[in-house]
């Protein structure tokens, strides 16, 4: 899905086909910080600012930020949410977008 609600990444717990490039990006969580949410996320595409992508929690989360880092690539993550649209509302609640 692309548009308003960028690019929709969803968690699939599949291995990645063979000969994919595979992304792996470390997670900041700005809102909601729980011990038990994962701290990488694995993509066969690339997830930039404005994606909202699905971890392994079940939770959908705005990007709101992309880093590149000396250890790799770091998404900043808005509140968590149980939908696409509800992710997207809270972004913009709490000024992340």
């Amino acid at each position: 899905m692309v548009g308003k609600l960028g690019n929709v990444q969803e968690n699939k717990p599949t291995q990645p086909k063979q000969g994919t490039t595979v992304h792996k990006y470390n997670l900041k969580y700005r809102v909601d910080r729980d011990d038990m949410d994962p701290k990488t996320h694995i993509s066969e595409k690339v997830i930039n600012k404005g994606d909202i992508i699905e971890i392994d929690s079940g939770n959908f989360h705005y990007v709101s930020d992309r880093r590149s880092l000396q250890r790799g690539e770091q998404l900043e993550l808005s509140k968590s949410a149980q939908d696409l649209d509800e992710a997207y509302l809270l972004a913009e609640q709490y000024g992340h977008l």
